[in-house]
């Protein structure tokens, strides 16, 4: 993520580990966020482009909502290549 926007990446590092703390995982079958809180962050309401009429927000939202999506496609593919890696060293 942090080599697609280099520049941003101090911008966006509180929403990266948003992010990050709730994705689900295999291990513990819950969030790290449940781990460490014992109970479920809150829920992630996506934006739709258009719904501020305030110009400054409505980027703002939108380039919030385009990182999010980018951060979840890069966890869900850092996940499968660790899961590749682990399934090479699995035996039936």
């Amino acid at each position: 993520m942090i080599g697609e926007k280099p520049t941003e990446r101090l911008l966006w590092l509180p929403l990266t580990e948003w992010c990050y703390n709730n994705n689900w995982g295999s291990s513990t079958g819950v969030t790290p966020y449940e781990v460490v809180y014992g109970k479920p962050h809150s829920l992630h309401i996506p934006y739709i482009h258009r719904d501020s009429k305030v110009e400054v927000v409505d980027r703002r939202l939108k380039a919030q909502e385009d990182c999010i999506n980018m951060l979840k496609y890069h966890l869900a593919k850092a996940q499968q290549q660790m899961k590749a890696q682990a399934d090479k060293h699995q035996s039936d």
